[in-house]
């Protein structure tokens, strides 16, 4: 589930405090929920998913419709593309439909992205979305583009997200006194998306010396050969999520090179952690980041966007930047407000039986 399955970490607790134990249940595939942390009061409903194919769709639409027999919710929230398709349209048709509330978490018709047959998707999300009573936005980008594309505004609702607050880790004292290279730290897959290869290409317009970047994740089963031999690369592959904070903490600065984002907790967990971001200017990232003041967005068309970068700063600037972010994320990407203004949305469309 990557960063779906992090949301719902921060949204389920909330819910089940709201509406008691038991009464929020979590459907998802079967290999995906095993690897799901335990919640306590969480009813986890599983199903099985060998590959996306009609067999698949099939067995997600029985599944949706098996677990509305047996919950019979008050409301249904679905999450991403496909289980936002399957579970809509497996939804139409019932005597008495649960309000349907829907969270893409990136948009396969982001105009950031470079999808084939646009327009055609365009029409089909724009169907989909009267089939839902409420879609919500992640980020004001979102918001924007979706209108511009025509969707009702009435059905949408601008629900940032944000993760919970934690003490960040104070920065890591330098031992020699001309302050080293500039440690980055770059974190997700090693796709096109994430802008990996881009962020390769511009590392061979750095001084040499002038930068260490570690480097948390993988390449997709089945993708590109990535070389990681670069000499400034430590790849630590996928670790777990505390393990990813002590990196953080380890960190200058936190590079996202993506060529499209929704919006991404791992930009909220650098912020949270008093860590400067240098991104691209696409996407959400400009809602995120204060160019100059919380980070730094470069534009990922130049190749030496990095290497422009980094000309405008030091260790001690994006120290500062750290520190900005830091109360950027305290006043607008808490998880306390998210959850508030979901679980309100909630209570708005709930049938009035289960209201609590």
């Amino acid at each position: 589930m990557g960063g779906t399955a992090s949301y719902f970490e921060e949204i389920i607790p909330a819910q089940i405090a709201r509406y008691g134990a038991g009464r929020i249940a979590l459907l998802a595939p079967s290999s995906e929920l095993a690897a799901f942390p335990t919640i306590e009061g969480l009813v986890r409903l599983d199903y099985r998913q060998d590959r996306r194919s009609p067999g698949a769709l099939a067995r997600l639409g029985r599944a949706v419709r098996q677990a509305l027999t047996i919950r019979a919710p008050a409301l249904v929230h679905l999450h991403s593309t496909v289980a936002g398709a399957v579970g809509r349209i497996a939804l139409q048709g019932l005597r008495r439909r649960p309000p349907v509330v829907y969270c893409a978490h990136g948009w396969m018709i982001d105009p950031d992205r470079e999808t084939k047959h646009n327009g055609a998707l365009v029409a089909m999300e724009r169907g989909l979305s009267r089939l839902t009573d409420r879609i919500v936005n992640i980020s004001p980008h979102e918001t924007r583009f979706l209108a511009a594309q025509g969707f009702d505004p009435a059905r949408m609702t601008l629900i940032v997200s944000g993760i919970r607050d934690r003490a960040p880790a104070p920065f890591t004292i330098r031992p020699d006194s001309d302050g080293g290279p500039i440690r980055l730290l770059f974190i997700g897959r090693l796709d096109r998306q994430k802008g990996f290869d881009l962020l390769l290409a511009a590392l061979r317009h750095v001084p040499p010396g002038k930068v260490r970047l570690t480097v948390i994740g993988a390449a997709l089963k089945g993708g590109e050969p990535v070389d990681l031999s670069h000499p400034t690369i430590d790849h630590r592959g996928w670790l777990p999520r505390e393990a990813v904070a002590e990196v953080i903490a380890d960190a200058d600065a936190v590079v996202m090179p993506s060529r499209w984002e929704g919006l991404p907790l791992v930009a909220l967990e650098a912020m949270r952690a008093g860590r400067a971001l240098i991104a691209t200017n696409a996407g959400a990232f400009p809602d995120l980041i204060e160019d100059g003041t919380t980070g730094l967005l470069v534009d990922h068309h130049d190749p030496r966007f990095l290497a422009d970068a980094l000309a405008r700063v030091d260790a001690d600037a994006l120290r500062r930047m750290g520190l900005a972010a830091r109360d950027r994320f305290v006043s607008r990407f808490d998880a306390d407000r998210m959850n508030h203004d979901l679980l309100a949305l909630y209570d708005e469309l709930m049938l009035p039986e289960a209201r609590p």
